[in-house]
């Protein structure tokens, strides 16, 4: 976890674990895959988009 305050990195934080069956600690470092995390990005991204009158759900991209 990042907690920023005035576009600062103020603290960073780790816990709990990467891994379930291995209990591996979780650390700054531990990098995560987003295989399916992005589609849940680019559909709030396309929804602030659309509340911004910026996207219709009908427009070709």
């Amino acid at each position: 976890m990042a907690i920023h305050h005035r576009a600062r990195d103020t603290s960073l934080l780790a816990v709990g674990v990467q891994d379930l069956s291995t209990m591996q600690p979780m650390t700054k470092e531990t990098l995560f895959v987003w295989d399916s995390l992005s589609k849940l990005l680019t559909a709030a991204l396309a929804l602030t988009f659309i509340g911004d009158g910026r996207l219709r759900l009908n427009d070709e991209v």
